[in-house]
């Protein structure tokens, strides 16, 4: 639980103070997690953490042993104990036989910088394809490599390429691509189908932006006005470097209204939750 960053961390429903903290992530175990943003003590789009959550055990051939309601309770007991309104919890459901452990904590978390958010961020290009892009499952030997290669090139974020030579989506984000008012993105079968992702093609359409699932080649990239990056601490982020190719953000308004429409669609999820 290197990524933990609160007083407090959850087991199952008993509560454990961080100093107690043991490297659970050295387990023999198969595990899936979900990483949901807290607004003023709120989780946003709970319902569709939880329901993928339930989807990746069953892609793994188990199911979540904890209803709703239950996982609802924890965030906020967490909470509670953390004295956190505003912060990322994860939630990791470890799999060993027909055991099912869950753990909770506050994980370290970075939000975009106005200026990254006007300016946008440097990423590249990594040919790496991701086991199971549907299941949000850990792999740690996955995730180092990416790491290394964001810390050595000083990114901020690295695109995966496959065997095809098509761009599937970030390390730890999806990726839109914008022409005019078109909107491309890898298919489903593809990519980790993120919650703010769902949400981001729902402001498009919205917006009655023509939205486009197909592979995206690297050869493609040059003839894009632009690209963002989206996810849960992220929201929706412009890219204004691909390597040693350079794109502006400001010369993509669609960007701009993409993550406009999206922020209002988080007040309403919000306006839901406490109604």
């Amino acid at each position: 639980m290197q990524d933990m960053t609160g007083k407090y961390y959850l087991i199952d429903d008993k509560e454990y103070n961080t100093t107690e903290s043991k490297n659970i992530e050295d387990k023999k175990a198969s595990a899936v997690y979900e990483v949901i943003r807290i607004i003023d003590g709120i989780p946003l789009f709970f319902e569709d953490h939880y329901e993928r959550l339930v989807k990746s055990l069953e892609m793994m051939g188990s199911s979540l042993r904890i209803s709703k309601s239950i996982l609802k309770d924890r965030i906020q007991k967490l909470i509670s104990l953390d004295e956190e309104k505003f912060c990322n919890i994860k939630i990791t459901v470890y799999l060993e036989q027909e055991k099912l452990t869950t753990y909770m904590y506050i994980s370290k978390s970075y939000y975009p910088s106005e200026s990254e958010v006007k300016n946008g961020v440097k990423v590249d290009l990594f040919n790496i394809e991701r086991p199971d892009p549907n299941i949000k499952k850990l792999n740690l030997n996955y995730r180092q490599q990416l790491d290394n290669f964001i810390r050595q090139n000083k990114l901020f974020e690295a695109l995966l390429v496959n065997r095809r030579n098509e761009i599937t989506e970030g390390s730890k984000s999806n990726v839109f691509f914008v022409k005019g008012r078109e909107v491309y993105t890898a298919p489903d079968k593809d990519v980790l189908m993120g919650v703010t992702r769902k949400y981001i093609l729902d402001a498009c359409s919205g917006l009655n932006l023509v939205i486009r699932k197909i592979p995206v080649s690297v050869d493609m990239l040059l003839s894009m006005d632009g690209l963002f990056l989206s996810g849960t601490s992220i929201k929706v982020l412009p890219v204004s470097q691909v390597g040693n190719m350079v794109f502006s953000p400001a010369d993509s308004p669609v960007i701009n209204e993409i993550r406009k429409k999206f922020d209002a669609v988080i007040e309403e999820n919000l306006a839901s939750y406490r109604s």
